[in-house]
Parts: structure tokens; C-alpha cells; sequence
């Protein structure tokens, strides 16, 4: 979709002057629009532009530490920023699906050869070893309570009667093992990426639900709005673009 590739960077100048929508989240948030939309060749370019978003920050701040290593901190900051929308686009999957997660994430593949691609993340143990996996699932169970607040047990209920009672034990390993795995993204900015991530799709209960859940996770109604609104724009740019073709 050459036309959408074309219209994303200007897109995302408008994205970034967003006066509501939390700084260090644009790139999380516009990359889950795109990984549900199924575009995936459009997230190295966000991927780019938060590189260069963030050589500039630390330019800035190396001209007041002046026996900084530049290079080193940009190293860093670039495989932080990685690892964020990686583990956003691997967390979206709860919502938009395997499938869709992993041409996401191997469609950044060949733009971070350098940087590391072994996951900082507690997950491979929470698997093989029987004590962290109780944490695990206690802390999905604690991040589940968070989201739903006082509706929680009225959620756990449907999903138990809900004709397959095993929805509820995916329910609550997907939590256990990837929604609350925090190594990388807290609770507060996983909210916001499925707030993204089901602004792509046709589930307005489930939507309705995970915008006050990410309100419950500490992030405020005007910031929640801010990332629909951006997932709108996505929206609108790959639909205009394939009307186009």
C-alpha cells in the first residue's frame, strides 16, 4: 500500500503535536492501530520516527553532559524503544490475534538487526518454573481486578456461564502471561494499547469496558479519548488509501 506509506509521515507529525496523548505512548498506540488494521509494512516507519524523535532528546541532553557517550545513549534509547512497541504488538494479540501479532512483529525485523532480540521478559520462566507461574497468575488476576473495578466478579461469572467455561482459563492466562507481564509495559500503558488495538475493530462492548479499564489503570478520560481519536486518523488514512487502489 505505497499510498498509505506516503501519507504516514505527515499523519504522524499531527500525531505527535497531539496536546493530549501521553508523549512516550504515540508510538505504542499508533503501532496496535496498525498491527489490528493488518498493515503491518506501515509500523517500521513509526518505528523510524520514534528513533529519530528520540536521537533528538538525547542530542539535547548531551549538550549539558558533556562526558556522555552519545552513541551509547542512543543505543539505548532506540532498543527501548523497540523492546515498548514489540511487546505492545505482542500484547495486542490478545485482541487482534496471533496472526496478526506476528506479521507486526517480524515486520520490524529487518530495520533492528543491531539491537537485541532476546526478550527481557519474565514469560519462559513463568512457564517452566511452578512458583513463578503463581505469581503470574496472581498478578493477571490483580490486573484483571483493576480493569473491571466493582464488575469484576460479574465478568468472571459470564465468561464461567458463558456456554464454555474455558473462556474464562484463557481469560485469565492470557492476563497471567501476557497482559501483566510488566518487565516492559505497566498496566497504565498496556491499557492504552488495547484501547488501540479494539479501536481497529467491531467490538464496541469490549471497547466500552477496556476505556474505563484504562481509566481504572491511571490514565485520564481526556488521554484515553486522545488515543481513540488517533486510531481514528489510522483508520481513516488505510481506508482512504485502499479505496484508492
Amino acid at each position: 500500500m505505497p499510498n498509505a506509506v506516503q501519507g504516514l509521515p505527515s499523519l504522524l507529525k499531527r500525531i505527535l503535536g497531539h496536546p493530549r496523548l501521553p508523549a512516550d505512548c504515540w508510538y505504542l498506540t499508533s503501532s496496535l492501530s496498525l498491527a489490528s488494521l493488518n498493515q503491518p509494512q506501515l509500523i517500521p516507519t513509526i518505528l523510524k520516527r520514534a528513533f529519530q524523535e528520540g536521537t533528538t532528546k538525547n542530542q539535547h541532553a548531551s549538550q549539558k553532559i558533556q562526558h556522555d557517550d552519545f552513541a551509547k545513549r542512543r543505543l539505548k534509547e532506540q532498543s527501548r524503544i523497540l523492546w515498548r512497541i514489540r511487546e505492545g504488538l505482542l500484547k495486542g494479540s490478545v485482541i487482534y490475534g496471533l496472526p496478526r501479532a506476528i506479521n507486526a512483529v517480524t515486520a520490524l525485523k529487518n530495520d533492528i538487526s543491531p539491537l537485541s532480540e532476546y526478550a527481557p521478559t519474565t514469560r519462559r520462566r513463568a512457564l517452566q518454573d511452578s512458583a513463578a507461574q503463581k505469581v503470574a497468575l496472581e498478578r493477571g488476576d490483580e490486573q484483571f481486578g483493576m480493569i473491571y473495578g466493582k464488575i469484576a466478579d460479574r465478568i468472571r461469572h459470564q465468561l464461567q456461564d458463558s456456554g464454555h467455561s474455558d473462556l474464562l482459563t484463557i481469560a485469565e492466562l492470557m492476563y497471567a502471561h501476557i497482559l501483566s507481564e510488566d518487565s516492559i509495559l505497566g498496566a497504565r500503558e498496556t491499557s492504552l494499547c488495547v484501547v488501540a488495538a479494539l479501536a481497529g475493530l467491531d467490538v464496541e462492548p469490549q471497547l466500552k469496558g477496556h476505556r474505563i479499564g484504562a481509566i481504572n489503570c491511571g490514565s485520564s478520560e481526556s488521554e484515553v479519548n486522545a488515543v481513540l481519536e488517533v486510531s481514528e486518523w489510522i483508520k481513516l488514512l488505510v481506508q482512504s488509501k485502499t479505496a484508492e487502489t
